[in-house]
């Protein structure tokens, strides 16, 4: 993993142990990486995918979910927070635990493997696993309308602020259109600027 992505992964890490053991769980992680202010677990928590050997799940709905979480899909996993489609093999490659592959038969998951990232080959069986978020944010439909409310209150309280300046306003409203452009749709290549407005109350 590059040194650039070395925070994002504690953290996402962070999130995956809050989630798994409850807010009283203790993480370990540096400074850097749990500086920035988190999204509430319960809510990342939502975009998880469990998956067991013989469960029924719909194998394009996972896909689309695989995409939802922050995965991105490519020929191999050769890193963190990939996934690749092979016919009826799905290879997964979580932050926080090593790859896996899933062997489906129809939309019945019929083995889970852990998986070689070098050598791309199947190692040891297992029985379940939780798939847990690529990225720390994960937009949600149902808060957009209240996260549009707060960037145009931001942006009035701001531009009120730069009533001397008339390029600085155009500046602010082009960022603002922007902001709330990403919340209503959630696409965007910075979707992290708008977290804030989804989630005021962060934890740190």
């Amino acid at each position: 993993m590059a040194a650039s992505r070395e925070p994002a992964a504690g953290r996402l890490q962070a999130l995956a142990s809050l989630c798994e053991q409850g807010e009283n769980s203790v993480v370990i992680a540096s400074v850097e990486a749990l500086l920035p202010k988190l999204v509430p677990p319960a809510c990342w928590a939502k975009a998880a995918i469990s998956l067991q050997v013989n469960q029924e799940t719909d194998y394009n709905s996972l896909l689309q979910r695989l995409v939802a979480a922050g995965y991105e899909r490519s020929e191999n996993v050769s890193g963190a927070g990939q996934f690749a489609v092979r016919g009826d093999v799905v290879d997964i490659y979580p932050f926080y635990d090593s790859p896996v592959r899933l062997e489906f038969w129809g939309d019945e998951v019929t083995s889970l493997r852990r998986l070689d990232p070098e050598s791309q080959r199947s190692q040891e069986r297992i029985t379940e696993i939780i798939i847990w978020p690529a990225r720390e944010f994960i937009y949600d439909a149902d808060l957009a309308a209240a996260a549009v409310d707060g960037i145009k209150n931001a942006y009035q309280e701001r531009r009120d602020v730069l009533k001397g300046s008339k390029d600085a306003q155009l500046r602010l409203q082009r960022r603002a259109n922007r902001y709330v452009e990403m919340a209503k749709e959630g696409i965007g290549g910075s979707l992290s600027l708008v977290q804030p407005y989804f989630y005021p109350e962060q934890p740190s």
